[in-house]
């Protein structure tokens, strides 16, 4: 930048030579602030929201496994639970105040809203018509189930701004993330494998090794702040019975399989509601 002498000494000089002299250079201009990084509070809203959607899913699924065995009319008494779902999840997204993440949350929470008027559409039409397609509810439903998949991923590129855990808490984390990683191979094994003895030999693995993060986890959290302990110690239990949950479907005859399938989300709904617990009560902890 020009020092003020030297501007002055211009504008003096400008009346004879009757030119004006060049304006100068304009300030470079500020860049733009990056988002600012997420915090405890942050991930405790984003994770009570997890636990709502999962809790709407459930109960999408309930109404149309009771739709497909009873009826419209035995269908339609579990439409004030998906109801009730969906306005819990809309209350849970307006908690979600970080702009980075609101997006994504309201888009989740729109795929549930219109899965829940596709159900009540349906209802009402294969009262009339039992033969009605559908494929707008299974168009639905695929939906709801692709947004919370890209809710729940866009947390892993979070930049997270809380101290690092250490002790119970950091043995925690490390059990927690041992379990979770054994319920998505569980899941991808159920998705694409043939129920034949190879697969039988990979969900033992998986028990074996789930029973071994939990029996971790169990010890961890009795070790946590006392204002942690009883929700870390649901979520244990939540999340065992998610992978039991998966082993049970693995070997579910075709029969079998809707319960099976309803056993899990349930477990896995108890699991997130569990971990929006701790989540909570860790972001309202007083910083040490």
């Amino acid at each position: 930048m020009r020092r003020p002498a030297l501007l002055l000494a211009a504008a003096l000089l400008a009346p004879a030579c009757k030119r004006e002299a060049p304006p100068p250079p304009p300030a470079p201009a500020a860049a733009p602030a990056g988002p600012r990084a997420f915090t405890a509070r942050d991930l405790a809203a984003a994770t009570a929201l997890d636990a709502h959607l999962a809790a709407l899913t459930l109960a999408s699924s309930r109404y149309l496994d009771r739709l497909t065995r009873e009826g419209p009319a035995a269908a339609r008494e579990l439409t004030p639970a998906v109801e009730a779902a969906l306005v819990a999840s809309a209350a849970a997204a307006a908690d979600v105040v970080h702009p980075a993440d609101r997006p994504a949350a309201a888009a989740a929470v729109e795929a549930g809203s219109k899965l829940a008027r596709t159900l009540a559409a349906f209802g009402a039409t294969v009262a009339t018509d039992p033969r009605a397609s559908p494929a707008a509810l299974l168009t639905a439903r695929d939906e709801l189930g692709r947004a919370v998949n890209a809710y729940r991923q866009l947390r892993s590129t979070w930049r997270m701004e809380e101290p690092l855990e250490v002790g119970a808490a950091q043995d925690f984390a490390a059990a927690k993330a041992e379990m979770e990683k054994a319920e998505m191979g569980a899941l991808q094994v159920v998705a694409v494998a043939p129920r034949d003895e190879g697969h039988k030999m990979e969900y033992t693995s998986v028990r074996l090794t789930t029973q071994a993060a939990a029996g971790r986890a169990r010890d961890a959290a009795a070790r946590l702040d006392p204002a942690l302990r009883e929700a870390a110690a649901r979520w244990v239990n939540a999340q065992e019975r998610s992978v039991q949950a998966l082993v049970d479907l693995s070997s579910a005859s075709a029969a079998e399989q809707p319960r099976a399938s309803l056993a899990y989300q349930a477990a896995r709904a108890e699991a997130l509601a569990a971990l929006a617990a701790y989540a909570k009560q860790k972001a309202d902890l007083p910083a040490k």
